[in-house]
């Protein structure tokens, strides 16, 4: 019996177009500045998710180590957009990238962008070099590469699945949390809302006033989500999954400020690499051009490095999605967002009672990027662990010094810290918190 996925055999084309795509994200990420100034703050603030918690323990994590990181990605990126030695490249750019991924995971809340790591390691063992490469080109190859063979239809295949997994699992746990109630209700519009709070942007078109549209929204994400694995088996549904993803992000663009190109590049998985690849022969005039012979073969003994670490991958990942761990890294199951969304949003505050009579609030700025806001619901406990009134005392310090009160804060009588509810009705933006409730003093 014959399973849908096929001969599965791919070109290098396929790999070499998501290396590249990798390590243009990898070149462009603006995580190496996160990292340094996670690296900048006081110990206490640098709460690390499960799996980062080495830094600065067993590995140096300071400013100047992540600049020297950094220069490290720079040319391993480089290297590895250009396939220049390219397998000892990608590793360069895996170790370095990660260190500085890791780093981000210590703001105080898991950034959902390990599946580079899982791609990067997965190039490592593919034979990613032999298309689109300068190491290709210096061999007199094509640089378009060989025809389909083994190993690189197996690494894409595993990539498809990791791919799958990063949307399957949310789809499933929005499903057995709250079931049709996360499609029904008044569920999207809260989220909407949720995040416009947190971002402080309200889109001009105010989808949230039109019931049956969110309901249809959310519809339309749980069965992409639970229907992305299915779709990416075929050869047919993968041009309906690259759409459907294509047009997910970008509405969660415009209308929740959820910004994912280093996912929309590892669609590439999704083309047919050997049409591509005779598509550019025609196009370079190399239709007649001989193609390698042997390659396949000569690479079958990198296939078992492919099915070990991609079978590793795809079981850390899906182990992961089931338990539905989101605060953990560099393995995790993508947000969920499974629960009911309510119509407001926990903030956290420090009252001063200052030495001379009378109280000041400190209170960090409403817009503010999702790492604060991760780290302001760390510091509420809302990942566990309790409240730690160390790290409450650094988060107090380092807001009053932004904002001009360090020197009545040291001087303060005392300082109580409130987790305080508002509103997260567009509509009632001007209003003060619901209710406060204390954390520590």
């Amino acid at each position: 019996m014959r399973l849908p996925l096929g001969d599965l055999r791919a070109p290098a084309l396929t790999l070499a177009l998501l290396r590249s795509g990798v390590a243009a994200i990898a070149l462009a990420s603006p995580e190496a500045s996160v990292a340094r100034a996670v690296s900048a703050r006081d110990p206490s603030l640098r709460l690390c998710v499960d799996g980062a918690r080495w830094l600065g323990t067993t590995v140096p994590f300071s400013p100047r180590a992540v600049d020297l990181v950094e220069l490290a990605l720079r040319a391993s990126g480089l290297l590895t957009l250009l396939g220049l030695w390219t397998r000892w490249s990608v590793v360069a750019l895996l170790l370095s990238f990660g260190y500085v991924s890791a780093a981000v995971q210590c703001e105080g809340t898991a950034f959902h962008d390990m599946h580079l790591l899982w791609m990067l390691c997965l190039l490592a063992v593919s034979p990613c070099g032999e298309a689109l490469s300068l190491d290709r080109w210096a061999r007199g190859g094509s640089v378009l590469g060989d025809g389909p063979e083994r190993a690189s239809g197996e690494a894409v295949a595993l990539a498809r699945a990791l791919l799958a997994m990063v949307y399957f699992f949310p789809g499933l746990w929005k499903l057995w949390t709250s079931g049709p109630a996360w499609v029904l209700g008044d569920n999207l519009r809260n989220q909407l809302w949720y995040k416009w709070f947190e971002h402080g942007h309200v889109p001009a078109w105010r989808i949230d006033r039109a019931p049956w549209l969110c309901s249809l929204g959310a519809l339309s994400v749980l069965a992409l989500e639970l229907g992305f694995p299915a779709l990416v088996l075929t050869a047919r549904g993968r041009v309906p999954a690259m759409l459907g993803g294509i047009t997910f992000h970008a509405l969660s663009a415009v209308f929740l400020a959820i910004h994912f190109p280093s996912l929309l590049v590892c669609y590439v998985v999704l083309l047919d690499g050997e049409a591509l690849r005779q598509r550019g022969l025609r196009y370079l005039s190399r239709a007649g051009a001989r193609e390698g012979d042997g390659g396949g073969r000569a690479r079958a003994r990198g296939l078992w490095w492919v099915r070990g670490v991609g079978g590793a991958l795809c079981v850390a990942v899906a182990v992961q999605g089931a338990r539905g761990r989101m605060q953990a890294w560099p393995f995790a199951c993508y947000p969920t967002f499974e629960y009911i969304a309510p119509d407001t949003v926990e903030d956290l505050a420090a009252e001063v009672a200052l030495e001379g009579g009378g109280v000041l609030w400190l209170r960090a700025p409403r817009a503010r990027p999702q790492g604060a806001w991760g780290l302001t619901w760390r510091l509420l406990g809302r990942y566990g662990g309790g409240v730690d009134l160390a790290a409450l005392g650094s988060w107090a310090r380092a807001t009053a010094a932004r904002q001009g009160h360090a020197r009545a804060l040291a001087s303060a009588r005392s300082v109580r810290y409130w987790a305080e509810r508002w509103s997260a009705d567009p509509d009632r933006a001007g209003e003060g918190p619901l209710e406060r409730r204390p954390v520590g003093e």
